[in-house]
């Protein structure tokens, strides 16, 4: 009789043993998907970023080139504006001593 017990005894302490064991791998595969799902989410937010920072700089790019062209037209136009002044001034000088 008390061998039957022990043996009942070890045979739950067994199924007790292969309980905890199958929870514990249970546990191991839930923190295996989350961490995969963790790493998926990271790579999507990353690459996100990446995006944005490339968008960021293309925007800025233009900007500047922009910027750049209205500068550049504004000094054409007035290097443009200030020679037709200069030859206004000329032709009204020249007629000036022409006259004289």
């Amino acid at each position: 009789m008390k061998l039957e017990r022990k043996e009942t005894e070890h045979d739950q302490q067994i199924a007790r043993a292969k309980f905890q064991a199958s929870m514990e791998e249970q546990k191991v595969i839930r923190a295996n998907h989350l961490n995969f799902e963790l790493e998926k989410k990271i790579k999507n937010l990353e690459r996100q970023l990446r995006k944005k920072d490339v968008n960021y700089k293309f925007q800025k790019l233009e900007d500047e080139t922009y910027m750049r062209d209205v500068i550049m037209a504004e000094a054409y136009n007035t290097l443009r504006d200030s020679e037709q002044h200069n030859r206004g001034l000329a032709a009204e000088i020249n007629r000036d001593w022409t006259r004289q």
